[in-house]
């Protein structure tokens, strides 16, 4: 005997009627795309289906947009560019990105070279991103 698969209507008036639906009626009401469910788009069914029958991996932290990566790189090269001017132009100093990249790291409590590092990927990113992105970025004196 083959049962009918389960639909939003089914899980309504069982709640309805005080009953709690199942974990896994649930989950094949949201795989299981139908004439009600155009009010919840398929990427959304499917993820809440894969959230509720744990197949999802949410360890970690969450990953940055790109729009985030871009901002956060444009931050950078431009906080690493004014301690360059600043200590050029105020205090002269022999090497001024070499002390821009101390006192970013230090205000990040990063090492040298792992600010060098990250200037140099951001300055990529910033090369690449959308004109919005550049136009945060200063202009070098």
């Amino acid at each position: 005997m083959k049962t009918r698969p389960i639909t939003w209507r089914d899980i309504f008036y069982t709640i309805k009627h005080g009953g709690n639906p199942s974990k896994t009626d649930i989950v094949a009401a949201l795989r299981q795309p139908g004439e009600d469910d155009n009010w919840i788009p398929e990427t959304v069914r499917l993820y809440l289906a894969d959230l509720l029958d744990d197949e999802l991996d949410r360890r970690g932290r969450p990953s940055l947009g790109q729009m985030a990566k871009d901002v956060e790189a444009a931050r950078l090269v431009n906080r690493v560019d004014r301690w360059a001017r600043v200590f050029r132009v105020h205090y002269k100093v022999k090497n001024p990105m070499q002390k821009a990249f101390e006192r970013v790291a230090a205000e990040r409590k990063w090492r040298v070279g792992t600010a060098e590092r990250h200037y140099r990927d951001a300055v990529k990113l910033v090369r690449n991103a959308p004109l919005t992105i550049k136009m945060v970025r200063a202009p070098r004196p």
